[in-house]
Parts: structure tokens; sequence; C-alpha cells
């Protein structure tokens, strides 16, 4: 069974990230991660906060200890500890003998702190209370551990250096009079998953707890309080409550799904604003992509009724167009956007028509259609990155091309699932695109790119039926590579079929329904190779670069699959209570690992253990619009 783990966000791409023991039992475990610096560029400054009251005559830490073997060891024969969300935030109720104490986690958005508040809820006081930052001495900037000389004392705190050769200092301060203890220890923090890491302990501070007057200690980059402690958490949780405030008579699953979403909508300083409304891939320390955010407008931003963000983000990608091609990837530092994946541009044309069928605005389609039509005429004259269409009207990769689809996993010069040649799921998406461009085009009165779009969609549709359909299989090539089709079942067809405009009949989508039901889907999600291939992996993260690259896309189940699956299945009839029944395991999944947050992928094999990362937001807008395509 997985631990319960928490995560908090403040909207500029810094989180603190636990588990419901309250001690860090995994790598990926931070308590608080913050951006040192532009544009992104993220460091675990403060591994974790070893806490510790002063009760029975000694000093007993608030969490238990995990040892080197793993096993978590309580710190006192009385220990227990109770962990729940409120409003999405991390809450533990720790008691010790006739002891209770309360402590709430939150980041306030838009500052770079973090508030850790405790309140004695049970027993007499006063009780001494010390409260110890740990350094991660291997995810700043340091060699080695800093000499007591970094430690610098505040009126209510101390605070210290995070790199050898910048000015960031990480201030550590109570708003209740304390004293600074000054440590300078070394300490080693045992995981759970992966060995041990030395932490480096600089300072503590001790406080006394009494009643009901709560102690907060605020772990930030601002030197000063940034915002009154309570003012601050009563800020936190009326926002939240506002973010779901558009599905109040909605179930409480789609509530937690709309609130988390906020975690992965950040602003950060681009190449081009100052001031750039953007979405991250995932948790712990993933990046932007251009895929994600898009799938992150259509499955979370529109849901929630938030269309102002969702074009803004659109904008974004828009403004870091090069070519007509949409970036894939934005790096942590201040480097220019990838464009390596041929699909993200095609995936583009798509959201824009999501944001038209939720929103109804004509106006919102006409400002975006010349750069769709850009777009069109970048893939039918050819790109830099090998993309290219075919005299048959079919999308296709060169042999050296550098472009990719979304199976690009690979080490070194080997790819897992090469793509060269005309991938089934692209072709499918560019048909796709023509047919929405062809919509528009007739909405707004365009004539003549209505007919370019309807004949150019006419051949890619003649075209697919006659290269990709396996009439004896009764699916669809996965691949043309010198119009020889491989017959290998994979879940890239799936995408297409959950698409609008796909090239095909509704007798083939019975067809590959039937197939896909048979072999690829599971109770976690959909397979991304069938179980009898001899590629086939079936198993979780691997260590070794090489067979986690290839399980990655050879059997594994990527949790984003679930939307076209269940647009699919919609399209062919299946009762909407059966498709439910058919997933429960997947739509519990908020309730465990990362609560109320999705894990990117499963192992395709039994139990279907949790891989890749534990918070996606693609996983999280695929389940989110699929739940609401159930139950609407």
């Amino acid at each position: 069974m997985q631990i319960q783990e928490w995560l908090v966000t403040n909207g500029l791409g810094g989180y603190g990230m636990g588990s419901a023991l309250g001690a860090p039992l995994r790598r990926a475990h931070s308590l608080l991660t913050l951006p040192l610096r532009p544009p992104l560029r993220r460091a675990a400054c403060v591994r974790t906060l070893f806490e510790a009251i002063y009760f029975d005559q000694r000093w007993i830490q608030l969490a238990p200890e995990i040892d080197s073997t793993g096993k978590a060891r309580r710190p006192h024969e009385t220990f227990k500890i109770k962990f729940t969300l409120q409003h999405g935030l991390p809450h533990h109720r720790i008691a010790i003998g006739p002891l209770e104490i309360s402590r709430m986690m939150w980041m306030h958005t838009g500052e770079n702190a973090l508030y850790v508040q405790y309140t004695l809820t049970g027993g007499n006081g006063p009780v001494p209370l010390r409260l110890m930052p740990a350094l991660s001495t291997e995810e700043t900037f340091f060699a080695t551990p800093r000499a007591a000389y970094a430690i610098r004392i505040l009126d209510s705190g101390f605070s210290y250096a995070l790199e050898n050769d910048g000015d960031s200092r990480l201030f550590c301060s109570t708003d209740r009079a304390g004293q600074v203890v000054e440590m300078n220890r070394v300490r080693p923090l045992h995981f759970q998953d992966s060995g041990e890491e030395i932490l480096w302990c600089p300072a503590a501070i001790d406080v006394t707890l009494a009643g009901d007057s709560p102690v907060t200690l605020c772990l930030g980059l601002q030197e000063s309080w940034p915002q009154n402690a309570q003012e601050s958490l009563q800020a936190t949780v009326a926002y939240r409550r506002r973010l779901v405030a558009v599905h109040a008579d909605a179930e409480s699953f789609v509530q937690r799904c709309v609130q988390s979403a906020d975690a992965y909508l950040i602003t950060r300083p681009s190449s081009l604003s100052r001031d750039t409304r953007t979405v991250l891939a995932g948790y712990p320390g993933r990046s932007e992509t251009g895929f994600d955010s898009l799938m992150a407008i259509s499955g979370l931003l529109l849901p929630a009724g938030r269309f102002d963000e969702a074009i803004a983000v659109l904008n974004m990608l828009r403004r870091h167009e090069k070519d007509g091609l949409v970036p894939d990837f934005f790096s942590e530092k201040p480097e220019q956007p990838v464009f390596a994946r041929m699909d993200t541009s095609l995936w583009y044309v798509q959201t824009v028509y999501d944001i038209w069928q939720e929103t109804g605005d004509l106006e919102f389609v006409e400002g975006e259609f010349s750069f769709l039509l850009k777009i069109l005429n970048t893939y039918l004259g050819g790109t830099r990155t090998g993309i290219a269409v075919d005299s048959d009207g079919l999308v296709m990769i060169g042999e050296h091309a550098q472009a990719r689809s979304w199976m690009d996993a690979g080490y070194l010069e080997w790819e897992a699932v090469p793509r060269i040649g005309k991938p089934v799921e692209v072709q499918m998406l560019w048909y796709n695109a023509l047919m929405v461009i062809n919509e528009f085009s007739r909405l707004l009165g365009r004539e003549a790119g209505q007919e370019k779009t309807g004949d150019i969609a006419a051949r890619v549709r003649e075209s697919f039926a006659e290269k990709f359909w396996l009439a004896r299989e009764g699916y669809c090539a996965d691949l043309l590579r010198d119009d020889h089709p491989d017959s290998a079942l994979r879940a890239n067809q799936v995408i297409g079929f959950g698409l609008p405009y796909a090239p095909v009949t509704e007798s083939n989508a019975r067809s590959v329904l039937a197939a896909v039901d048979a072999h690829l889907r599971t109770p976690m999600g959909i397979r991304t190779l069938t179980p009898y291939h001899p590629a086939y992996s079936g198993e979780g993260e691997h260590t070794h670069p090489h067979v986690e690259a290839s399980a990655r896309f050879n059997g594994r189940i990527h949790t984003w699959l679930l939307w076209p699956y269940i647009r699919l299945a919609l399209r062919c009839g299946i009762p909407r209570e059966q498709l439910k029944t058919y997933f429960a395991p997947l739509f519990a999944a908020p309730d465990h690992g990362l609560l109320d947050h999705v894990d990117e992928q499963f192992a395709g094999d039994a139990p279907h253990t949790p891989a890749g990362l534990p918070a996606s937001v693609a996983a999280l807008a695929a389940i989110t619009r699929s739940w609401l395509a159930l139950t609407r």
C-alpha cells in the first residue's frame, strides 16, 4: 500500500512535498524547494524540519525517524499521528502522552516562503518546542556543508547562505519570541527508496507552545515576514474555496481535482516577458512542455471556468512559436525552448477547438485563425526538423529528422520506439487539425481556406483507409515505413480515435475498441503495447536507463491516455456506468500516494505499481475530463 503524501505550491514554481508520517520517506520529498535563479532553476533549500518537544525529561521528535533499513521508528512509546488534508493543505495531529499538537503547512501564492503552524490542542502547557531546518547539501549549490560563519542571527530567528557564489539566503523566523541555538551539525537522513543523504543543520529556534496560541515558523527568501500568519492562512483557504466554486454542486472528486490544478499553473519570467502564465508538467522538478500545457488547458482550466488563464497559457505558447511550430520543452535555464515533437502544434489546433467548444467565442477563433493557417502551411511546406507532407497527404518524419512523436524515449543514439516514417497518431492528429481549420473557415466565411483544407483532408482520409487499416487484425497499423505497415497493437491509435474528427468509419472504431479492450485496457488505464509483443515490458521503474526507456513506451500505462479512450468508448455507445466500473481503481488514485494528484504512469502488469512523476498535470487533466464526461 502506498504511503499518503502531500504537496503545497506557491504559484512561482516553488513547492513543498512530504509524507503523512511527517518524515521524508524518499528522495522526491523536500520540505521547501524554491526557484533560486530565473527563469526557474529550482533547488531543495530545506530537505526536512527536525521538530522536537521537551517532554518526559527529554527532547522527543514530532515525526518518526527512518533507520538504515528503511523502517520508521516511533520517537516515543505513546507516539500517535493522524494526517488529513484540509482544503488541500497538510494537517498533522501528533499525540505524545497527554499532549496533542496540531501542525498545519501552507504556501501563500506569489511568495517564496513556507509556513508551518503549531498549536497545542490537548494537554497542559507550556511546552518547549525546538525547530531545526535541515539543508539539503546535495541539491543546493554547496560542495560541502557550510561553516558557522554562514549564519546570521536575526531578531526572531536566523538566516544562512544557500550559494557559494550568490546572494540567496534562506530566512528562518517565528512569529513568537524565541531563542536561536547555533548547531552547525551534520546529520544523515535515510530514505526508504534509495540510501541516505547528509544534511546540514546550521541552527534551531526554541519557542514555547501554550494554550490555543499558535506558533508559526516561516521559511523563505524574504528577510521580513511576507504575511501575518493567520491572515495568510485565511487568505489561502479562501482562495482554494474560490477555485472549486464553479463546481460547488459537483462531487468532491471533481472539486479536489480542480483545486489541485492550481499547483501546476505558475507565473515565471521568460525570454519574452517578465510575467508569463505557464503550466508545469509535474512534480517533483519537471519544467514546462507544450503538450502538458495544452492538456492542462483543455482538461483543467476550461472545466474550472478559468478561461482568461487558459487563453493566457495559449498565448504564451504562441508567443514562443518558431517557423509555425509550437515549443515542446522549456528549460529551467534561461535558454531558448526546444522544438522537437511533430505532434505538439497539432494539439495546439485541437486546444483552440476545445476553447471554442467551451466558450462559443468566435472572436477568439478569428484571433487564432492566422496562426492556425501558419501551422497548416508549415506542415505542408516541410520543416527544418524533418516534418513533411508526402504526396499521399500523410505526414512523415524523415530518416535523419530531429522531429519525434510523443513516444520519444531512448538511450544515447538508441530509440525505444522508432517513429521514422508515418506514425498513426500523427496522421490522425493531422486529419483532425485539417477538419478543425475547415470548420473554422466555414464559420468565418473563408471559402478559400475551407476548400483547401477540405481537399487535403479528403486525400488524407482516403490514403489513411487504404494504407493504415489492417482488415485481418481489425485495427490500424502503428507506423508506415516505406509504406510497409507495423502491425504492433499500441495505444497510439487510441489517441486519434478520441479526437473530434477521425479518418475512419464507425465500424472501424468499434473494431479498434474491441482490440484495445482485449489487449491494452487495464483497471489503471491503457497500456502502450500489447503484452504478447516481443518488446513488451510490464514492470515498473528501472534504474538502468536503457531498460527504463524501453519500458516507458513498450507496455507501461500512461494515465493521460484515459481521456482519448473514454471518448472512443462513448463514441461506440459504451454505458457511462460501465466505464466508471472499468477504471474504478484509477479514479480512486487521488486517494492514494500523492493525495489529490495522479501518477504519470503505472506498470503494465498487475498490480500496476506507480511509475514516473507522482504528480502529472496531463494525468490530472485526463482523469478530470473523463470523470466529468461520465457523470454529467
